[in-house]
């Protein structure tokens, strides 16, 4: 029997009774980041946990590899625990692909994953950020979101949300319009009947 190959197929179909035994009787015979940390990256995606929790205390374990790989699944399938597990690691990237964390939790219209998300980390400052904000609002009318990304927005940057003034203008949303301009410094325009708008705390 391959042992390697044994404690893959366990970890492919989440069997840890498998993993378990491989682990208490073969453990010298396994490598944890074989085949490019494939389990690692399996495991983050797929939510099991209990492999998770093994796996990432291993040293030759790399959670970054692939385009941060396991961060991205577990919030493009919103598990929790895992992606707060990843979040401790400081090398561990959520705004890497324009802040596709932060967006793909958006995405999924779930606000637990954004609220762990800003709570972790400081990202309303990268590229990206101004798209989920744009989102929770336009495209999933959920203003506890937007209210929770709108106040984690950076103070001393200018953000430029011409697609959300556009929104708020040809809707007439009130709600949306007088947001925006209880900003410190709002500039808008309006060319050919598409709004412009930056705005900074």
């Amino acid at each position: 029997m391959n042992i390697q190959h044994a404690f893959q197929e366990a970890i492919n179909n989440n069997d840890t009774v498998n993993f378990n035994f491989l682990l208490s009787n073969h453990k010298k015979d396994i490598d944890f980041s074989y085949w490019n940390n494939h389990a690692i990256r399996l495991v983050s995606s797929c939510g099991y946990l209990d492999i998770f929790k093994v796996l990432i205390k291993d040293n030759k374990v790399d959670p970054t590899l692939c385009t941060q790989f396991c961060i991205r699944g577990a919030f493009k399938y919103s598990h929790y625990e895992i992606a707060k597990q990843l979040l401790k690691f400081k090398k561990v990237d959520p705004t890497i692909l324009n802040n596709i964390c932060i967006n793909y939790s958006v995405d999924n219209n779930n606000i637990k994953m954004v609220e762990l998300l800003l709570n972790e980390r400081q990202i309303s400052e990268k590229e990206g950020y101004i798209k989920a904000l744009t989102k929770s609002y336009v495209l999933n009318n959920n203003k506890k979101m937007f209210e929770l990304l709108f106040k984690n927005l950076n103070k001393s940057i200018k953000y430029d949300i011409s697609e959300l003034f556009d929104f708020a203008m040809k809707n007439q949303d009130f709600y949306l319009i007088n947001k925006i301009f209880s900003c410190k410094i709002v500039n808008t325009s309006n060319v050919n009947n598409k709004f412009k708008c930056t705005i900074s705390l």
